[in-house]
């Protein structure tokens, strides 16, 4: 059986054909002209100008998909990752105390923190983001005359999570909804 020419190989012929130089010629010309473009962008200082149009379109983009009203259920997975952080990290943590007008009065130190999800399985994403938190520690407050008062508590606190992204930053929102069974038992007064 005789082979064909075309897959005979002849010796001292070069298996590359005319197509792979012409594709090797236009990747180096390609990459020649990338590397002579970061150049000249680094060299007249104009490199920060394109990464920081470039990071600043990628941001908008970002902050547009996680903020968007419609990806509530991206949100409520995203949040219950942090707060599955959040279950392992608040012991010992310590809280501020705010008056009505804001101003911290005391701390809070939180010696337990159990963290639960009662909506967990709810095809609801704004349910999923519903989390209780049985709190207990101890604390305390300051008053005008300078003294303070020492006390311990606990409570079961509901609150409905959720975050947005702004100029690369995460912020969580804690809205506290409902306070169950709130316990106050005062230790020392001082005058």
């Amino acid at each position: 059986m005789a082979r064909s020419a075309k897959s005979e190989r002849k010796s001292g012929t070069s298996l590359r054909t005319r197509k792979g130089k012409a594709s090797m010629v236009f990747a180096g010309l390609v990459a020649l002209l990338l590397l002579t473009g970061g150049a000249y962008l680094q060299i007249t200082d104009q490199w920060n100008v394109v990464t920081a149009a470039a990071s600043l379109k990628y941001e908008e983009w970002v902050e547009g998909v996680v903020n968007h009203p419609d990806n509530e259920a991206m949100r409520a997975d995203l949040i219950a990752r942090v707060v599955e952080h959040y279950r392992e990290t608040p012991a010992k943590k310590s809280l501020p105390l705010r008056d009505d007008e804001g101003h911290v009065i005391g701390r809070f130190r939180i010696n337990v923190a159990d963290v639960a999800q009662p909506f967990a399985t709810s095809e609801d994403p704004a349910q999923r983001r519903i989390y209780t938190v049985d709190l207990s520690g101890q604390g305390e407050l300051w008053h005008e005359t300078g003294g303070r008062v020492r006390f311990h508590g606990s409570a079961l606190v509901t609150y409905v999570v959720d975050f947005e992204i702004d100029d690369w930053a995460a912020y969580a929102h804690f809205q506290c909804t409902d306070v169950e069974h709130p316990q106050f038992e005062c230790d020392h007064i001082d005058n």
